[in-house]
């Protein structure tokens, strides 16, 4: 007997999404295959059409006469336009214009010159720019354009400007804009400085009132300044240009930094002590004896072992605001020595700070306090101090006689607090006053923080002028210097005004704080010695001070030259700066 098997003439539904996987991957790719080509059609047809306008521009101008070459505003002068658009086809194209004159080196550059003329033939430089999905393209093209006869310098000359950075090194690529609004017609036109950091305006038309401004992205600004009511007397004024002659400029800009101020109120602090009673607070201790009120070299056979070394235990405060110093007080010989390095807790062990937060730390430190106030608290929970002991001589030691880990448990802020803050660059004077560039004034918010962005490289002044407060400290203190591209924080601890006071500041001849200097007051009965903080600050106040002109100050430190002061006055918000010389 026959049998017959129907068969099932459907797809199933494993089938059917295969199917459709397969058009998405074939349709999908055709389609960015055919986006791709539109995209690449389009382009080209842009591309084309802009070649076309470019070389019809630049065709039209180079049929003009030599004197007809200019822009509207420009140097040289003339009816061409500066910027302009037009449509072509569908697309705009924006046309930008740039007519200048050339000192050909043929005849020497700038001041080598043969004949001192730099306007030797002009220069034209036509540009078209549009947008295709997106995305901005531009063409260019660059044509010379010779004078009919030999150079001139009739009715014109030169302005050469020379833009600088802080350290009076070339800034290029600067724009330098040149305005003459006194002129018929008036001038105003933009060049850009070459990598020597120099720019020319060549054939400027002679006359005065140049205005020249220099500027660059994320940089200040400098520039000459228009005499008026405010400011009579500019100290750089516009310039004139004297036909056949150069006319040279400099200017000074760099990159914009940024003020963060603070306002604090005293601080609470805590600390870790050890006066080496022994060695209960010490941890790990090699070839060291630790007893007595002393850590040195402990002693082997006739003398003492050449090296040792010992760690403080870990000081992990439950709840602080930050680290401020590790401080010690040591003596070393000739041929001994001993250093003090910082240590931060893992987790699982001891290990050192490295030297990208604690600068100097691998090394280890000679000198007290080292500051720690930079640390990051939730990286470094807890500290410890380590001593490296020394000696080329076994009947030599350094001894450590204590040492302290301090931090700041709280620090309350001092909201609303009102500043001047003024800085030191002059650009002009009205009768005996002199016109600052930077004068500005603001008010801490209810944190006690103000933030002052895009400032200008300066040495820079800030007053506090809200009533009933003594600046106990000002880190760094006033007048401070603001380098160039950098965040600069500026703390001021105030405490309730009194009177008399002195605020001393131990500084060296580079104007760097000097910390941990001791400065001694001293009058009659008066006698009272403070150590500098970490902003080389101290000041002093109450305990029988007394408003007089006639106290002595003495101010030590280690590795400096120390310093006597007479005839010190001390008054309300009296100051005094101490500048120790390296021994």
């Amino acid at each position: 007997m026959r049998q017959c098997r129907r068969s099932n003439a459907g797809f199933s539904f494993i089938e059917a999404l295969i199917t459709i996987a397969i058009v998405v991957i074939v349709f999908g790719g055709l389609l960015s295959s055919i986006q791709f080509t539109a995209k690449l059609i389009g382009h080209s047809k842009a591309k084309a059409g802009a070649n076309a306008l470019a070389t019809e521009r630049m065709e039209y101008i180079r049929s003009l006469d030599y004197d007809s070459v200019g822009t509207e505003g420009g140097v040289p002068s003339g009816n061409l336009p500066q910027a302009t658009s037009t449509t072509l086809n569908g697309v705009t194209y924006f046309e930008r214009l740039l007519v200048e004159y050339v000192d050909d080196e043929a005849d020497g550059f700038g001041a080598e010159d043969e004949n001192a003329i730099l306007a030797d033939y002009k220069r034209v430089k036509v540009e078209y720019s549009w947008n295709n999905r997106g995305a901005t393209s531009s063409v260019e093209l660059i044509s010379n354009i010779i004078p009919p006869g030999i150079e001139t310098t009739e009715g014109g000359g030169t302005i050469k400007v020379n833009v600088f950075d802080a350290s009076v090194l070339p800034v290029s690529g600067a724009s330098v804009r040149f305005v003459n609004n006194t002129l018929d017609p008036a001038i105003d036109t933009t060049r850009y400085t070459n990598v020597d950091g120099v720019v020319y305006l060549s054939g400027a038309p002679e006359g005065a009132d140049y205005e020249i401004y220099a500027s660059k992205s994320d940089y200040s600004s400098d520039g000459t300044v228009t005499p008026s009511v405010e400011n009579p007397n500019p100290t750089t004024p516009p310039i004139a240009v004297v036909e056949s002659s150069i006319s040279t400029m400099n200017f000074q800009i760099d990159l914009l930094s940024n003020l963060n101020i603070f306002t604090v109120g005293e601080a609470t602090t805590n600390s870790f002590t050890d006066t080496f009673a022994n060695g209960d607070l010490s941890e790990s201790i090699v070839g060291v004896d630790v007893s007595e009120g002393e850590a040195h070299l402990a002693i082997e056979g006739p003398g003492y072992y050449t090296s040792g070394s010992f760690h403080s235990t870990t000081t992990a405060p439950v709840s602080f605001t930050s680290w401020e110093s590790a401080n010690f007080n040591a003596t070393t010989t000739a041929n001994s020595n001993v250093l003090v390095s910082v240590y931060y807790d893992t987790g699982s062990g001891l290990a050192l700070v490295p030297d990208v937060d604690l600068p100097g730390n691998s090394s280890g430190f000679s000198t007290s306090p080292i500051d720690l106030s930079a640390l990051d608290t939730v990286t470094y929970s807890g500290l410890s101090m380590k001593a490296d002991f020394t000696t080329s001589d076994i009947y030599e030691t350094a001894t450590l006689y204590d040492w302290e880990l301090s931090y700041v448990v709280s620090e309350p802020p001092e909201p609303n607090i009102s500043y001047n803050l003024s800085g030191s660059k002059v650009i002009g004077s009205n009768g005996s006053t002199d016109i600052l560039k930077y004068e500005n004034s603001g008010t801490t918010d209810a944190n006690g923080e103000d933030s002052l962005t895009e400032l200008e490289w300066d040495t820079y002044q800030l007053d506090i002028t809200s009533d009933g407060y003594t600046i106990k400290e000002m880190c760094p203190w006033s007048p401070f210097a603001l380098d160039p591209g950098v965040t600069l924080n500026l703390k001021t601890t105030l405490i309730a005004s009194v009177s008399p006071a002195l605020h001393v500041l131990v500084a060296d001849v580079d104007g760097n704080e000097i910390p941990g200097a001791n400065v001694q007051l001293t009058r009659g009965t008066y006698d009272e010695t403070q150590v500098s903080s970490l902003c080389g600050q101290t000041l002093f106040s109450g305990g029988g001070l007394t408003t007089a002109n006639d106290y002595t100050l003495d101010v030590s430190a280690s590795g400096y030259v120390a310093e006597q002061i007479t005839n010190v006055e001390v008054g309300t918000n009296s100051h005094v700066t101490v500048i120790l010389t390296s021994s």
